[in-house]
C-alpha cells in the first residue's frame, strides 16, 4: 500500500557519560577555555585587519562575550548530567554571543 515512516523517539536526555572532573573543574575548564578562544579570536582579528585600531572597550567586551559563552555552556553541560534542560543555558550563551558583536556594532554605528 504505502510507505509506513518511523518516527525518530523524542530525546531521553539520560545523563551524559559520568564524568570523573568534578563540578567546579566542568565550569573552570570551560569558562577559562572560552575565554583563551575569545583572546585567539581577538588576536586573529588583529592580524587580518587592514586598519588595526581596536579599543580596549571592545576588546574586554568580546573576551567577556566569549567568557560567558563558556561558562553557560559548562553549567548546560552540569545540566544536563544530572538529567535537567539545558537549553536556558545555551539560550543565555547564544545571546551572549550575539550582544557582543551586534552590541558593538550597533554602538559603533551610533
Amino acid at each position: 500500500m504505502g510507505t509506513v515512516l518511523k518516527t525518530t523517539p523524542a530525546p531521553n536526555w539520560a545523563p551524559i557519560r559520568a564524568s570523573r572532573m568534578s563540578d567546579a573543574a566542568t565550569v573552570a575548564l570551560g569558562t577559562i577555555g572560552a575565554l583563551t578562544l575569545g583572546v585567539l579570536a581577538r588576536l586573529w582579528m588583529r592580524l587580518i585587519a587592514t586598519d588595526p585600531d581596536f579599543t580596549w572597550s571592545g576588546t574586554i567586551g568580546i573576551l567577556v562575550g566569549f567568557t560567558i559563552f563558556g561558562l553557560a555552556q559548562s553549567v548546560a553541560a552540569l545540566a544536563r548530567r544530572r538529567h535537567c534542560w539545558p537549553w536556558p543555558m545555551s539560550d543565555l550563551s547564544a545571546r551572549a554571543l550575539w550582544m557582543t558583536s551586534g552590541g558593538l556594532h550597533a554602538q559603533s554605528q551610533g
